[in-house]
């Protein structure tokens, strides 16, 4: 029973990272139990459902994590669970799931990428490999949220002009953050930001 996990715990609603690891562990305890018991073959949405929990408590986690790097390495770890599932998937009979996949990738990037940022803000001279792998997450956020974009288009791949209430609000904050990963592209040819930043203008319209 719920009640009886609630007791093992002498806080739900944690106000630093050490309270909140202590909750993180028992649910991800019992998301391991889970896994096994609910397996990919046999159990698929059941066992996708897990998996979100999973990434779920390491977003929650990363929240009152100060370390930005440590921050970028939960991510990652929501995107090493997430990401082989998008590959694993057929869309035609699992859409709306991969929507929610792709969506959460899409952000989990977002994140990592703007915590590098952050990083290669307090350096003096940010070296070509945080360069690199700035932009290295900027194209794969990029590359989630224009999935996630696609897969609202209608068979003729047009986009339609009325979208339902359920994915109204994704879909917009998918465009948006596609018209500002465009203009945070890091490029040393004046040309190619000159194109971004068009990029970044048109998808803000």
């Amino acid at each position: 029973a719920i009640s009886a996990v609630e007791e093992k715990v002498s806080y739900l609603r944690p106000s630093d990272f050490e309270e909140a690891r202590e909750l993180f562990l028992m649910g991800q305890h019992y998301v391991f139990e889970a896994k096994e018991f609910f397996q990919i073959d046999g159990y698929v949405t059941d066992h996708i459902e897990v998996v979100q929990d999973h990434s779920a408590l390491f977003k929650v986690l990363a929240f009152f994590e100060t370390d930005m790097e440590r921050r970028c390495k939960m991510h990652k770890r929501r995107i090493a669970m997430l990401e082989p599932l998008i590959v694993d998937l057929n869309p035609q009979y699992y859409l709306l799931v991969n929507r929610q996949i792709q969506f959460e990738v899409a952000h989990a990037y977002y994140d990592m990428m703007d915590l590098k940022i952050a990083i290669a803000d307090k350096l003096r001279d940010p070296d070509s490999h945080i360069v690199k792998k700035i932009n290295s997450l900027n194209k794969s956020a990029l590359k989630y949220y224009q999935l996630f974009l696609d897969s609202l288009r209608d068979p003729n791949k047009v986009f339609p002009e009325h979208i339902g209430e359920d994915v109204l609000r994704p879909a917009m904050l998918a465009k948006f953050r596609v018209a500002r990963l465009y203009g945070k592209i890091i490029t040393a040819d004046p040309k190619k930001e000159l194109e971004n930043l068009a990029t970044s203008l048109e998808h803000y319209k």
